[in-house]
């Protein structure tokens, strides 16, 4: 399934204690077994807010994925090293996943497109279906010209209240969209 675990009261976790972190992530991993009757695989972040010990705190629980903002990248690099590619504001290209190594190990950062997100919660979009799918679409072709024959992820993500009750009938649109 698609659903992520997320930590369990909303902190954000980069000001905790790393006592209180581990108790918030294990709590959520706890809440999602209980509610789904499987592991979780990724995590949401409160207000996506990550550091080098979350990540690594992540690994270590052995979660394989989190989904981040671009703008918290700063520089990427090939997976067989190299030179660091300085990033501008706008973060990196969001059509693929990254690879973050800690030392607990890797795991994948997705990171959502901006604009389309941003559509999403504040500018209605989830008032028309088709206006949301031509949207989606526009976003996967914005990925960089080697990306154009292989597969490309468009990531959008809200708060939950933009479905309904930001948005009333949000929810539906999702539902139409999806079928």
């Amino acid at each position: 399934g698609n659903a992520m675990a997320q930590a369990y009261n909303h902190p954000i976790l980069t000001l905790m204690t790393p006592r209180d972190r581990q108790t918030q992530i294990l709590w959520g991993l706890s809440d999602f077994r209980a509610r789904f009757g499987r592991e979780a695989e990724g995590m949401w972040l409160p207000e996506t807010a990550a550091n080098h010990r979350v990540l690594d705190d992540l690994a270590r629980l052995g979660l394989r994925f989190v989904l981040l903002a671009p703008t918290q990248a700063e520089a990427i690099r090939p997976l067989a090293g190299g030179p660091w590619q300085e990033l501008g504001p706008e973060g990196p290209p969001t059509h693929r996943a990254y690879l973050a190594r800690t030392p607990h190990g890797p795991i994948a950062i997705l990171f959502y497109h901006a604009g389309l997100s941003r559509a999403v919660a504040f500018e209605h979009l989830l008032r028309n279906a088709g206006l949301f799918a031509d949207r989606i679409e526009g976003a996967a072709r914005e990925a960089p010209a080697g990306a154009q024959g292989g597969d490309r992820l468009v990531l959008a993500c809200t708060d939950g209240e933009s479905y309904g009750h930001h948005e009333p009938m949000g929810d539906m649109c999702v539902a139409y969209l999806a079928t």
